[in-house]
């Protein structure tokens, strides 16, 4: 980290001075538009996800009337469902944040290589090093709540293997 802060060894961004070829600029300019392009159907299916997720709301009421008559898994899927759209709140929240950070990182790419705007490219950096930070931690929850639910999976008295007729 040291060296991206030294002002002696960073090139400043511009197309003659700083020994950056056309193409590079080209190529960050797309980039910045696929980035944006991308972050804005994230947001899309996010709000899609939390519609989808505030409809299960409706769900809840129903599966409360049905549990009047006695029926215990009408009970369990009530409160599967109220629990459902807290987790639903949880996810749109933190993929919102995840593709606001690569929306950023877009739109700061492009306005930087159009009005070399050395401030603004360091910035798009630090949105995308945040949008990477944010990835890595997802996929490590990921893969936590998987080894989770192996584990229980395992742990559960009806988890036999099927035996294999012979």
């Amino acid at each position: 980290m040291e060296i991206l802060d030294d002002d002696y060894t960073r090139n400043e961004l511009t197309e003659e001075g700083g020994n950056l070829p056309y193409e590079l600029f080209h190529n960050w300019i797309l980039t910045g538009k696929w980035t944006v392009f991308l972050a804005i159907l994230g947001f899309i299916f996010t709000g899609l996800f939390a519609l989808v997720g505030s409809l299960a709301g409706s769900m809840v009421t129903l599966f409360a009337q049905l549990e009047t008559a006695g029926n215990p898994v009408y009970s369990m899927i009530s409160r599967f469902f109220q629990y459902g759209i807290l987790g639903v709140l949880i996810v749109v929240g933190i993929l919102a944040f995840y593709y606001y950070f690569l929306y950023q990182f877009g739109s700061n790419l492009q306005n930087a290589v159009r009005y070399k705007n050395q401030s603004q490219f360091e910035q798009a950096w630090v949105n995308y090093r945040n949008y990477v930070r944010m990835s890595a931690i997802l996929i490590g929850i990921g893969m936590l709540l998987y080894i989770v639910a192996m584990v229980l999976f395992a742990a559960h008295p009806y988890s036999t293997p099927i035996p294999i007729a012979e």
